[in-house]
């Protein structure tokens, strides 16, 4: 299932007061890599949404399944998530194919960051990162944590810890 920024707008019940893993977050927002994980039903979508908003992050978001094990696939839901968060709707030809050599992933991030406001931190949310096998798919995800962008996050949203 892909998550589309209507839903993640969507709030079904009031959120939850949460003050120490919102003070967890407000720690982690200018971190380069953060992570958050915890068991199916625990709110990490609506809680991460919430808190990103509050903060004016601008977001891609992008709820990976087992079907993204593609590489091709992957980078698709990629640009579709950049598009539609209203970032990039115009994707630059050097984008459009996966990135295979070194360097793609800091040129993606980079165009993302480039498309924010001066000093806006940008947010790429991966939902549901442990749904990945693929190598070459994990390689770029390390790749994107790597980065050093400034104002350029990688957020890992899932089930399980990312493996390091």
């Amino acid at each position: 299932m892909k998550a589309t920024a209507k839903e993640l707008d969507r709030v079904s019940a009031p959120p939850l007061p949460r003050p120490r893993v919102e003070a967890l977050l407000e720690a982690a927002f200018t971190c380069p890599v953060v992570a958050v994980f915890a068991g199916q039903g625990y709110g990490k979508r609506q809680l991460v949404a919430d808190f990103l908003a509050r903060r004016g992050a601008a977001v891609v978001w992008v709820s990976l399944t087992k079907l993204d094990n593609l590489p091709e696939r992957f980078w698709q839901s990629l640009l579709a998530a950049a598009q539609e968060s209203g970032l990039m709707p115009d994707l630059p030809a050097r984008l459009q194919a996966f990135p295979k050599a070194p360097g793609g992933a800091e040129a993606f991030a980079r165009a993302l960051a480039g498309c924010t406001g001066a000093q806006q931190r940008l947010v790429l949310v991966i939902e549901a990162h442990e749904c990945i096998r693929d190598a070459e798919i994990q390689a770029l995800i390390q790749a994107l944590a790597a980065c050093q962008v400034e104002y350029f996050s990688l957020w890992l949203l899932g089930r399980v810890p990312p493996a390091s």
